[in-house]
């Protein structure tokens, strides 16, 4: 971060740091949307109609995440981006809840492993 007013926050990005940040923004969605669950107890008590209520706003709050990081990876894609990234603290919010779905994501594409030490262990034998 280089610079913070009330509304935003500023990052310096080189090219390539906003190219990547890009490729990253164009993984989300990669969970499945009934890889959310409203608990994670054998003893949940829900109806089918609150289920219904959570994942239709699952789907809404997806969608609009993906509008606003679909705008945002325009603009890292931009042939005139500047090294600049402002983000107001809603769309860093925004941002991070992606990241953070993408992380998990690509965990659960590697089967959940418990360290990452086993996964790059067997990358290495394929090599």
């Amino acid at each position: 971060m280089i610079k913070r007013t009330k509304e935003t926050l500023a990052y310096e990005l080189s090219e390539s740091e906003a190219l990547a940040l890009a490729l990253v923004l164009r993984r989300f969605p990669i969970l499945p949307e009934d890889y959310f669950t409203l608990s994670r107890t054998a003893d949940n008590q829900f109806s089918d109609e609150d289920k219904a209520l959570v994942h239709s706003e699952l789907i809404e709050r997806r969608g609009f995440l993906l509008r606003k990081m679909g705008e945002l990876r325009n603009r890292l894609e931009n042939e005139t981006f500047s090294s600049r990234l402002e983000l107001q603290f809603a769309e860093r919010e925004m941002l991070l809840q992606v990241l953070n779905e993408v992380r998990v994501g690509c965990w659960v594409a590697l089967g959940r492993p418990e360290s990452m030490d086993k996964v790059n262990t067997e990358a290495d034998r394929a090599m």
